[in-house]
């Protein structure tokens, strides 16, 4: 608890029809010990120990057993000390001659406000104040003046409680932040004219927002803060206690005048001299420079491969989100566009999923997520083209759409357990020697520069992804020795992620493991002879549980999947995967006699019982019915083009129904998204 010494001067006359306050208080009487209740970090300024520090300047107003208030201020040598002196510096309006109705107690309110008036009521008095509407920033701490405290004692010893509490927002990024303002989602009052209740005994003041009161609050940040890419800046801003009973929205403005918004729609409360402690938020904007930027393609994604339906052409990519403008050094073409969803090229053509290899600059106005550009060697469209290699003149970036994911505050750092698709494994069309369209399927490892479909949720949540698929890998099933999904979670520290996502069951039904039940799981084992898909999960749920009971689980269970995986040849619709007489491999039996459709239910009943997410991508919005012979050109394997929107689909199911699970220290409550 801190000590605070008031310089306390009476006042010195009274109204004909009020008892007399006496000018003549015994010196003893004109300091005043006080405490600052500590149950969070409310006044003004911290230091290393967030122990709480008066300001220079600070001021308060002191009502001495009188309704007539008088201004404090800290006196200069007391700042940034725990305890201070504060000496008299007025009244709080008109003449210090002017009376005051008398009171019983010493009542004082911080921060100063000549509109702050003060009255008895039975056992408790009544303040009458006015939350600002518009807060100042302050690191680390409430804007000066932003987190009111009131103090009742009938003699010198009095303590200041909290009237209010507080939202702490952590934002990272690359924007500058202009101002940061909340309100909720059912018209809660939390600035503007309002009543404290204190009491004279032990009671913790109350505070009733007034019928004219304000839904909203500002931070002014001015003239900007910048977010640091890595560790996050915390904004503070004082808020009466209150229940956003159907959640709330942060609209953050950057000095560009862009507006980014942050919002959830679970109730969050915020209460009396606690701090609501919201997740880590990342914010990408462009740089804060007003002109057009121009960026290398060292800059972006570079990748070499095949990334054409008709044949193999090695070029280099580049991952860009936004609207932008392109232009390529002498020698090398712009090859194709791909964009998702949707995007208007300009100059005159389309270069979407279409050859346009005369062109050397072109204008993308993208009115959708993100686009992937290629290009090529311009004498020799099939040759390989070199990482090192020179090849974009200029990359201008007009704006930034970046996609809004309310979720991701809840994903920094994830890892990956899959199967072949997450692993990297895809497919294509080639053209073979007789003209004949194949449907072929190749693997980018780790050492390849593609991005995989990790990679790209890693890129689209602004988190760090750490890939432990494996080509062949299932619950149990381990079909080219290269480890399981509970041999690779047995391998994993979970203490390291807030999130993990299991994409796994197509490899186990081919190879007809044996499933197991809630109520039988059977054993867990390195095989499918050894153990079942049931006890392998429950081992995986209690590995990550374990190493850290905060790490968000998502279980993503198999997609659709058609005709037969393999290189090569027509593909026939009369084998394992499927075509529409059996659902598309939901309703094909497998050896051990069961349905893709049996192992998915079984999947959902175990995530359930153990109160996590499961996400069938069955029933994926991206990969459907209609679309899979084009998506999973093999079969079974998703291609390149496609991996952006499904990560973004994998990414939009995580967030989802978010429980909190940011297992972040908070006293006494977290905030939900």
């Amino acid at each position: 608890m801190k000590r605070i010494i008031l310089a306390i001067f009476a006042a010195l006359s009274l109204a004909a029809c009020q008892k007399p306050v006496s000018a003549d208080l015994p010196e003893e009487a004109a300091i005043l010990s006080a405490k600052i209740e500590q149950s969070v970090q409310s006044k003004t300024e911290l230091d290393e120990n967030n122990n709480i520090l008066w300001s220079e300047n600070d001021q308060i107003i002191g009502y001495i057993r009188s309704s007539y208030g008088y201004r404090y201020q800290v006196k200069p040598e007391f700042a940034g000390k725990a305890y201070a002196d504060f000496s008299k510096v007025s009244s709080a309006s008109g003449d210090d001659l002017s009376a005051g109705i008398e009171q019983d107690h010493i009542v004082a309110y911080y921060p100063y406000s000549e509109s702050v008036k003060c009255s008895r009521n039975d056992s408790h008095y009544q303040l009458d104040v006015v939350l600002p509407a518009e807060q100042t920033y302050a690191p680390g701490s409430f804007g000066c003046g932003a987190f009111p405290m009131v103090a009742v004692s009938p003699d010198n010893s009095i303590t200041f409680r909290n009237v209010c509490g507080g939202m702490k927002l952590q934002l990272k990024g690359s924007i500058s932040v202009a101002s940061i303002k909340v309100e909720g989602k059912n018209g809660e009052k939390i600035s503007g004219s309002a009543v404290i209740t204190a009491y004279t005994d032990e009671q913790k003041p109350v505070i009733s927002m007034g019928p004219e009161s304000a839904t909203e609050v500002v931070l002014n940040c001015a003239p900007g803060v910048k977010l640091d890419q890595e560790t996050p800046t915390e904004f503070i801003i004082a808020l009466p206690p209150v229940e956003f009973t159907k959640g709330f929205t942060v609209t953050v403005t950057d000095t560009r005048n862009r507006i980014h918004t942050i919002e959830t729609g679970k109730s969050n409360t915020v209460l009396r001299s606690s701090l609501l402690k919201m997740p880590v938020v990342t914010i990408e904007g462009e740089d804060d420079n007003p002109e057009d930027i121009e960026f290398t393609l060292s800059q972006g994604y570079a990748s070499e491969g095949t990334l054409n339906n008709n044949a193999s052409h090695r070029v280099k990519t580049s991952f860009i989100y936004g609207s932008f403008s392109v232009k390529v050094n002498e020698g090398y073409v712009i090859r194709a566009v791909y964009t998702y969803p949707t995007a208007k090229v300009t100059s005159d053509y389309t270069c979407v999923l279409a050859n346009c290899t005369d062109k050397t600059q072109i204008d993308v106005m993208n009115e959708g997520r993100y686009a992937i550009i290629t290009f090529a060697n311009a004498l020799n469209p099939s040759a390989a083209i070199s990482p090192s290699e020179n090849i974009v003149q200029s990359l201008t970036r007009y704006d930034l759409n970046l996609p809004e994911y309310p979720g991701c505050p809840f994903i920094n750092s994830a890892v990956f357990f899959g199967d072949s698709i997450m692993h990297g494994v895809y497919s294509y069309f080639e053209t073979g020697a007789d003209g004949k369209i194949l449907r072929k399927n190749g693997f980018d490892s780790n050492s390849h520069s593609f991005l995989r479909i990790p990679d790209y949720f890693g890129l689209m949540a602004g988190a760090t992804v750490t890939n432990n698929a494996k080509r062949g890998s299932g619950w149990i099933t381990d079909t080219r020795n290269l480890g399981n999904a509970l041999e690779m979670a047995n391998k994993t520290d979970f203490s390291k992620y807030d999130f993990a996502a299991f994409c796994l069951g197509i490899n186990d039904w081919i190879q007809g493991a044996q499933i197991g039940s809630i109520e039988n799981p059977g054993k867990t084992g390195g095989s499918i002879t050894e153990g079942t898909v049931v006890a392998n999960m429950i081992a995986c749920f209690e590995k990550v549980r374990k190493d850290n009971p905060s790490c968000r689980i998502v279980v993503y269970s198999p997609y659709i999947s058609w005709g037969q995986c393999s290189d090569g040849g027509d593909y026939t619709a009369n084998t394992l995967y499927g075509d529409e007489s059996t659902n598309y491999a939901l309703g094909a039996r497998n050896k051990a006699g069961y349905t893709l459709q049996n192992l998915i239910d079984v999947i959902d009943q175990v995530c359930r019982y153990y109160g996590i997410r499961h996400v069938p991508l069955s029933k994926s919005m991206v990969c459907t019915k209609e679309n899979v012979k084009d998506i999973m050109i093999d079969g079974l394997h998703p291609s390149r083009e496609i991996r952006p929107a499904l990560a973004e689909e994998i990414l939009t199911e995580a967030i989802k129904e978010q429980d909190d699970e940011s297992g972040m220290d908070m006293n006494p409550e977290e905030g939900n998204m």
